[in-house]
């Protein structure tokens, strides 16, 4: 009965805090700086970013790219900026906090992602004995 108050009431603040426009984010200014934030980061070149606006909320893949890429063998050029993409070669044998934090030591630009997707339970405990017989032997 307790953790059905809690639960009720958890539901009823998150609402209620989803409708505020200045804790999430959802008001005008924002989307702004968000698709501002997402041109800076796909377009190099300060007057390729100044170049446009936000004028629609949908398809911001479409609307924040406008610089030209061009592959070569050992670089891409986006606009007129040179670019390496790098890849790691193997995943991490274990996660902690902060455990990319010698990329802040990288002299110069850097841009780096990571890609995290879930497992789904069944999957892993099935795949967790294969794994475990391989590195036993």
């Amino acid at each position: 009965m307790k953790s059905t108050a809690l639960s009720a009431s958890f539901t009823t603040r998150l609402r209620r805090s989803r409708c505020s426009s200045e804790k999430w984010g959802y008001a005008a200014s924002r989307k702004r700086e968000a698709f501002r934030f997402f041109r800076q980061l796909l377009n190099y070149d300060p007057a390729t970013v100044d170049a446009a606006t936000l004028t629609h909320d949908a398809h911001l893949d479409y609307f924040v790219a406008d610089s030209a890429v061009e592959c070569n063998r050992d670089h891409l050029l986006v606009g007129r900026r040179m670019v390496r993409a790098l890849s790691m070669k193997e995943p991490p044998s274990q996660t902690f906090a902060h455990l990319l934090a010698d990329l802040y030591e990288v002299p110069g630009e850097l841009i780096a992602c990571l890609e995290w997707q879930r497992i789904p339970s069944d999957r892993m405990r099935r795949d967790i004995p294969d794994t475990a017989s391989t590195l036993l032997q």
